[in-house]
Formats: C-alpha cells, structure tokens, sequence
C-alpha cells in the first residue's frame, strides 16, 4: 500500500539539460523544474561537460525550486532515483571530479578504436557484451586513451562514474552503477553479470576503477549529512541505482513487454525496440538488459538536435522555420546527411560529417530546415529496415512522447511520412522522470511494478497516419540519401586527414 502523502523524487542528467520532477507514490506528478545547460564542442572533435557546474549545482538548484513549490516537501520525500545520459566522469576517493567529463559525441579515441579493433575479434566482444567497440558511445576506449594519454587523470581516478553515479554519490557517499549503464561501458559481462575479468586484463584497466552494479530499483545508499545540507533533502532518504535514460524513458512509456517499440526524439534520437531473447541482438545497435530475459535494442541517432541547433544558430533563428508543411519532398531534389558529429546507427562512423546535397539558388531557410527534418526522418528510416530485415524485429505503429520534437507535428508527420509507420503520440511531461520513479518506487517498497505507476502521469495524444503520395516521392529520395554516404564514406576520412596535416 502506497505511502500517504509520500513523495518520489527523480532526477534525470540529459545530454541538454538536468531535470528533476516529484511524483505522489501512486504515480501522479506533483511538481516539476529544470535547468538547461551547454556541453562544450571543440574542434579537435572533444566534447566535455563539467559535472560540477553542468550536473551538480543545476540538479541542487532544480531541488529547492521543486522543495519550495512543492505541498508536501521535503519531508515527504521517501525516495530518490536518478537517471543519466551519456558520458563519463573520473573522480578521486571523495567522489570529486579529477578532470571533465567526457561525453557520447567525443570522438577522441577514434585512432584508439581504430587500432585495438584489429587486435580484438568482433564476434568475441559481442559475444561478451552485446555491443561493439566504438568511439565515445561506450566508456571503455575513453577509460583506456585516459589510461593511455591522461596518466595523471587516470592515476587519480578512484572511479569512473556516469552522471546518475556521479549524482547518487553526492548524495550517497558512494559509487555506483545499475546493469543498463553497465552494458555501456563495454566492460560488462552481459551474461554473467559482472566485469568481465578478460577484458580488464586484455585493455589492462583494475576492476576497483569500476563502481559496484546494481539493479536499477536497489538502494544504494541513503542522503547524508553533508549532502541534506547541500540540497535541502532530509538526511536518510534511500537513493535508488537509477538507469540509463533511454530505459528509463521507455519505463515511462510503458513500452517494456516484447515487440513494442518507441522513438523518442531529444537531442539525440532512440529507436528502442524491447525483446525477450538476446540471439535477436545486433551489433548495429546499443543493446542494454533490462531485467529479468529483457534487453533493450536501441538504434542512436546523434544528429538531430545538433542539426535542429546549428540551423537556429547558423542563421538566426529560434524555432526552425515556418511555411514548410507545404513543400514539396526533399524540396524538389534538397537532401541532408544528419551526421554533424560523426553518427551511431547504423552506420557507426565517428568520421562522416553533415552534407546538404542538391542546394539550387532558389532554396531558402525554410527549404533547408525542411531538408533538416527529412534528413533526420531519412535516419529513422534506416534503424528501422534494419530492425526489420537483419534483426527480425516487427516495427509497426511508433510510440513517441511528446517532448522535445515529439512537440513538433511537422516533423512527426514527416517522419511518419518517409518511415511509412503510424505514429502515436504520449503526453507526458517527461518520460524519463515518470520512469526513473517508478523504479525509486519498487525500490523503496511503494510499488510492485512500474506500470500502474506510469499510467497516472501518461495519456494518449495524437496520430500520425502516414501520406502514400508523400511517401512514395521519399522511397526515390531514400535511395539518394543511402548512396550520398556510401559515395562520400571514404572521403570523410581524407577530410580529417587533412585537416590534422593543417593543425
């Protein structure tokens, strides 16, 4: 029996922003606030956050806003959960940072990963993990360039923590990490559970680098003195392992149970499909466990709110451009490669770059934005076939929340459009709070499942049907996007050749 008046508080570190939202313990939201801020891009292809200033000081802040508006707050809190996106964080015995956290989008251990893929066998390593070697996506190339390149850095390291870790250890004391973030360090024996003793000894990392692994819904630890002080919330609150951010939205949507899938469309782009056997995994795909014979196949698109950033930067806008519902596909021959910094699914190629292909004088914002939007749909697109053909999965109806562009009809039905998929819209005001909850929820005793929880905060929206007119004009667009990358693979990496010679 739910808790009277008790309060869940979650919080989510996204790739843009640090959210935090209370939910009642039957599930019902009761307040909300958020804190945007910038990771830094550089042009030698690092993109670093700092966990203090991006992660911990807007998470204490989002706090106290949500203690002071809340009924209720904070000695109502029963619980906390957190959830993260992706990056690493090395920090020193206290849980201080010894240097920046790295982020998905760096691409400095692409030489790295170039080199130690001749020496590891493929089928092995996913055999092991259920994903493949690559560049900023997974945390095992940038632990060993640090190894390699920041021996001061990695020498201080007592850990490397996610930002859910690196949060629950300021408000624990101590370090962490749940199964999902686990399978993103490449670290992860997904079979057996644990670090996998073969792969620490080959990259020749020392497992106490690596925070203890949790169930998503285990306590860890509860809010000390130190941090009660700090933040505001009464000392003692248990503080649950949390999750990775894609799984815990994906919790949010309800969308767990084999075959369902879900699109959800932040600064980056998830595909995610829930299945029930581990033999339909591939490597196209980031692949996480999620409870008991549960996996997670999630197809990421790095590009699309880069891309939806570049244009509002690049030419003065704020919100895209108006006026192109009514143009016709791909402007008549206006083609984009999402791919501004460097792209995961399918293609796995830290390399690649954007390109606008097919640009005539008659082209304005408006037909570029509307390029943009396709572009990404193209993407979409991709991860789907894929799904489909090599990994067997059935993609129907999309499910798609409605937050970030999933606020954007233009760009919903475009997808539908391109995708030939129904798209159903939630409305919730954010999915990966609602889902980091439910699981604070079973780990504090207030919930037996997370799907009766989620159902209070999430409601059904809008359909996208798809147009076949439309969609048959991008079936022949399609085929032009898919070769521009094939065309120009080769040439992106003579690009960066020489812009190295320039330096």
């Amino acid at each position: 029996m739910p808790k009277k008046n008790g309060l869940i508080l979650s919080i989510d570190v996204g790739t843009s922003r640090c959210k935090a939202a209370l939910f009642k313990t039957n599930g019902e939201p009761a307040g909300f606030a958020s804190t945007s801020y910038s990771i830094k891009f550089s042009q030698n292809g690092r993109v670093e956050a700092d966990a203090v200033e991006d992660w911990w000081k807007p998470t204490i802040r989002n706090i106290k806003e949500l203690i002071k508006k809340t009924k209720g707050a904070p000695s109502n809190i029963i619980a906390v959960g957190v959830s993260c996106t992706n990056g690493i964080v090395p920090v020193n015995e206290e849980g201080k940072p010894v240097g920046n956290a790295i982020m998905q989008f760096d691409k400095r251990t692409t030489e790295l990963v170039g080199f130690y893929s001749k020496k590891l066998n493929d089928e092995e390593l996913f055999e092991i993990t259920g994903n493949r070697l690559a560049a900023g996506s997974y945390a095992l190339p940038t632990i060993v360039w640090l190894k390699e390149n920041a021996k001061d850095v990695y020498k201080k390291a007592a850990s490397f923590l996610y930002p859910s870790g690196y949060i629950a250890s300021n408000l624990t004391g101590k370090f962490s990490i749940d199964y999902t973030r686990a399978a993103t360090t490449l670290f992860y024996d997904m079979q057996k559970k644990v670090w996998s003793t073969e792969l620490l000894n080959f990259f020749s990392v020392k497992p106490e680098k690596l925070p203890p692994i949790f169930s998503s819904s285990d306590v860890i630890g509860t809010v000390t003195k130190s941090a009660s002080k700090e933040t505001g919330l009464p000392e003692g609150i248990p503080v649950v392992a949390g999750a990775m951010d894609t799984y815990s939205a994906v919790v949010g949507l309800d969308k767990i149970k084999h075959n369902d899938t879900s699109l959800i469309l932040g600064t980056v782009a998830r595909l995610c499909k829930t299945v029930i056997a581990r033999g339909v995994l591939k490597s196209d795909f980031t692949n996480i466990e999620c409870g008991s014979k549960k996996f997670l196949s999630i197809a990421c698109m790095d590009g699309i709110g880069t891309s939806y950033n570049w244009f509002n930067d690049a030419v003065g806008s704020k919100n895209g451009a108006g006026g192109t519902a009514s143009i016709d596909p791909c402007s008549g021959g206006l083609i984009y490669l999402p791919y501004l910094v460097g792209e995961r699914s399918p293609i796995w190629d830290p390399y690649v770059k954007g390109v606008l292909f097919g640009i005539e004088p008659g082209h304005r914002r408006e037909h570029i934005y509307r390029a943009i939007i396709e572009g990404c749909g193209f993407a979409v697109r991709s991860n789907i076939e894929i799904m489909s053909s090599e990994a067997g999965l059935e993609t129907g109806n999309l499910v798609v929340p409605e937050t970030g562009f999933g606020n954007y009809p233009e760009w919903l039905q475009t997808i539908s459009d391109i995708t030939g998929c129904e798209i159903n819209t939630v409305k919730i005001e954010d999915p990966e709070c609602t889902g980091t909850a439910a699981l604070a929820a079973i780990g504090a005793g207030e919930a037996k499942e997370t799907s009766s929880f989620v159902k209070r905060s999430a409601k059904s929206g809008k359909k996208y049907k798809p147009s076949k007119e439309r969609k048959k004009a991008y079936d022949s667009y399609f085929i032009i996007y898919n070769k521009l990358y094939t065309d120009l693979k080769g040439d992106f990496r003579i690009l960066k050749e020489i812009r190295n010679s320039l330096r």
